[in-house]
C-alpha cells in the first residue's frame, strides 16, 4: 500500500511537471512550482535518471491525454441517431497546462482514485439474453364495443352499445393486462353519413369506449408460427371464441409531450375483468386462475437488422376466408428492424419508433414485435394522407411513460 501511495505521489509531481513545462513564460507560479519540484525530485539525480525522467513523463502526458479523450467521449453519451441509455457519469480531470490552478486539481484528481479500485470487465457486446418461449396464449385477439350517441338538429339519439372496433393485443401479466393501441380503444367524435329523404347527410356521432371481447388460441391445439413457417406457409389459425370481457386500466395522457410524442406513443392497457356474454355458451363459465404472459424488454441489446416477429389478427385475413367482421384468423409476420427514432421533447433521449421491414395492416395493429421472444415494441398503424404508415411503438417509451 505505501509504494500506490509512493506512485500517486510521484505521478502528482509529474503531473505538475508537465503542465509547468506547457506554461512557459507566461506563467511565474507555475515556473516556481516547476522549479521547486525539480529541485525536491531531480536535484541529487544523475543524467541517466534525468533522461529516463523525461521519457517516463511523455509517456504519461500521453496517457492523460488519451485518458482524458476517452472519457469525455464517455461523458458527451451516444451520438445523434444512436440508441441512449443509462450510462454512468464520468468525471473529465482538468486539461494539463489549461491553467496554473489546474496543475493542483490535476494532481488532487490523480491523488483521489482509489488505490484498490476493481477492474471489471464490460460486458461482450454480443452477449445476448436467452431466448424466450413464444406462447400462443399471449397473442390476443379483441373485439371492442362502444356507448354511441347522435347529434341531430340539437337532439341526442342514443343507440346504445355497438359493435366499431377491431385488433390485437399482448398479454402482458399474469393477471390479465393487454397491451394494446390507443387508437384501438380511443373514444371519439366522428361523422356518419345516413340518407335523409334521399339525400346523403353527415351526422355528428359520438363513440365512447366501452369494453372489448378479448380471446385467444389454445395451445392444447396451435402453436405460433416459427420464422420458417411464417416465411413458407404462413398458417392462419382460427380463434373460436372471445370469452373473456376486457375495460380499460390505463391510458397516457400524453401531458408534456409534443404533438409528434403523442401520436407515436399510441398504446393503452386493458384488464380483463370478467367473463363475455357468449361465454357460458361455449362452456367457460370462470376466469382462469392465471393467464400466460409476455415478458418485455427495452432496445439496449437490439441492432438494426435484427430479425423480428409479429402475431396478430389482419382484417384482410378474415375477408380472404369469407368471414365475417366478428371472425379472427391469427397470423404471423417475420421481418428485420430498419431503425430507431427517439421523441423530440420530453422522450428525446427515449426509443419511441422501431422501423421495420414489415406492413401492419388492419386488424393487426395491437400485436406485440418479438425479438428473441421478448416483447420489444408494439405495432401500429396510422392512415396519413391515404398512405397507410405501419411502425412499432419501443418498449422503452411505454416503460417511461407508466413508470412515471
Amino acid at each position: 500500500m505505501k509504494s500506490v501511495h509512493k506512485f500517486k505521489y510521484i505521478f502528482a509531481v509529474l503531473l505538475v511537471f508537465i503542465s509547468a513545462s506547457s506554461f512557459g513564460a507566461n506563467s511565474t507560479g507555475a515556473r516556481t512550482a516547476f522549479a521547486q519540484t525539480q529541485e525536491t525530485v531531480i536535484s541529487s539525480a544523475d543524467q541517466r535518471l534525468v533522461e529516463m525522467l523525461k521519457q517516463l513523463i511523455e509517456l504519461l502526458a500521453r496517457q492523460v491525454r488519451e485518458l482524458q479523450k476517452q472519457l469525455a467521449e464517455r461523458q458527451a453519451g451516444p451520438s445523434a441517431g444512436e440508441k441512449s441509455s443509462d450510462s454512468s457519469k464520468f468525471v473529465v480531470p482538468p486539461k494539463p497546462g489549461a491553467c496554473p490552478d489546474c496543475v493542483w486539481n490535476m494532481a488532487k484528481w490523480v491523488w483521489e482514485i482509489p488505490a484498490n479500485q476493481p477492474q471489471t470487465a464490460a460486458p461482450a457486446a454480443d452477449q445476448l439474453p436467452p431466448e424466450q418461449p413464444l406462447k400462443v396464449e399471449t397473442a390476443v385477439a379483441l373485439l371492442c364495443y362502444y356507448d354511441r350517441t347522435y347529434f341531430w338538429q340539437g337532439q341526442e339519439i342514443r343507440e346504445g352499445i355497438v359493435l366499431v372496433d377491431k385488433g390485437s393485443g399482448v398479454m402482458i401479466s399474469s393477471d390479465g393486462l393487454i397491451l394494446t393501441n390507443k387508437h384501438v380503444i380511443a373514444s371519439n367524435l366522428h361523422y356518419e353519413t345516413f340518407n335523409v329523404g334521399g339525400k346523403s347527410v353527415d351526422v355528428l356521432t359520438r363513440d365512447e369506449f366501452s369494453h372489448c371481447n378479448a380471446g385467444y388460441p389454445s395451445s392444447s391445439n396451435y402453436h405460433l408460427p416459427t420464422r420458417e413457417e411464417i416465411q413458407s406457409v404462413n398458417p392462419a389459425i382460427l380463434l373460436q371464441l372471445l370469452p373473456y370481457r376486457a375495460t380499460v386500466y390505463y391510458m397516457p395522457s400524453g401531458a408534456g409531450l409534443s404533438a409528434k410524442e403523442k401520436n407515436l406513443l399510441d398504446f393503452a392497457y386493458l384488464k380483463i375483468v370478467g367473463l363475455s356474454d357468449d361465454a357460458p355458451t361455449f362452456g367457460v363459465t370462470s376466469l382462469p386462475g392465471s393467464f400466460e404472459f409476455a415478458v418485455p424488454m427495452t432496445l439496449d441489446k437490439v441492432k438494426i437488422g435484427d430479425a423480428v416477429l409479429t402475431y396478430g389478427y389482419p382484417g384482410d385475413t378474415t375477408k380472404g376466408q369469407n368471414g365475417s367482421f366478428e371472425t379472427f384468423y391469427l397470423q404471423g409476420a417475420a421481418g428485420r428492424i430498419t431503425g430507431f427514432s427517439n421523441g423530440d421533447l420530453m422522450l428525446k433521449n427515449i426509443p419511441l419508433r422501431i422501423s421495420t421491414d414489415m406492413e401492419i395492416r388492419g386488424g393487426r395493429s395491437g400485436s406485440a414485435l418479438f425479438w428473441r421472444g421478448y416483447v420489444i415494441g408494439l405495432t401500429t398503424a396510422h392512415v396519413v394522407d391515404n398512405v397507410t404508415e405501419s411502425f412499432s411503438v419501443a418498449w422503452d417509451a411505454i416503460k417511461n411513460d407508466i413508470e412515471k
